[in-house]
């Protein structure tokens, strides 16, 4: 069955996103600790799937990136594949480890998290700032400055902040590759918004419990 660029796209938004929510179910204070996906890579009980959500994200933005032929999406295929390979860093830099460890792993979160939004602003300003859009990116760099305010202080939102850019992103992504397929993306998108929307309710739920 051939992929398409939109699957791919919603493929790499799953990983990550069940991949959180086995983790959070797991351990549910990573939620409050106020320490970003990559608490869930600390821990052995959560390790297996926090690097299968991150690798499996990669894989999927990598097999994007190589549909990406025209002149036109050079950047973004180049963006992809930055991201796919610093995703591994991510994987290997654990930062409870050592303090080199923790800066090279922020280091690599920035530089992912930069890319990202980067590459979010060609494609707003690539459709002639369609205000949809816009608001899209708007609202990512809104979680993307929220996740820089709550990279070091003890408490705050840090994973919320990081899961709804890395959301807006993949939304961004999708609608740019508005193709041909409109019966089968619909359906996708469809699901796509039930199974995110779903995965939302019982984050914000789980957290309700644990500050209950």
């Amino acid at each position: 069955m051939r992929i398409n660029r939109q699957q791919y796209v919603i493929y790499s938004q799953l990983c990550l996103f069940v991949s959180m929510l086995v983790c959070i179910v797991i351990k549910p204070r990573g939620l409050a600790a106020n320490a970003g996906i990559s608490y869930y890579g600390t821990f052995l009980k959560t390790v297996v799937p926090y690097t299968a959500g991150i690798l499996g994200g990669a894989y999927f933005s990598y097999r994007l990136a190589k549909t990406l032929h025209k002149a036109s999406l050079k950047y973004v295929r180049k963006a992809l594949i930055a991201i796919s390979i610093l995703s591994i860093g991510i994987v290997l830099t654990p930062y409870s480890i050592t303090v080199v460890l923790d800066w090279t792993h922020t280091l690599i979160g920035t530089f992912i998290f930069v890319i990202e939004l980067v590459i979010s602003g060609w494609i707003i300003k690539s459709v002639e700032y369609n205000p949809s859009m816009l608001t899209l990116w708007l609202l990512e760099f809104i979680c993307g400055v929220l996740a820089a305010i709550y990279t070091r202080p003890p408490h705050g939102f840090l994973i919320q902040s990081q899961l709804l850019f890395q959301l807006f992103f993949g939304i961004i992504l999708y609608r740019n590759f508005n193709d041909a397929n409109q019966i089968a993306n619909k359906q996708y998108a469809q699901r796509f918004r039930l199974i995110i929307t779903g995965i939302f309710y019982l984050l914000v739920k789980l957290l309700v419990m644990r500050l209950a």
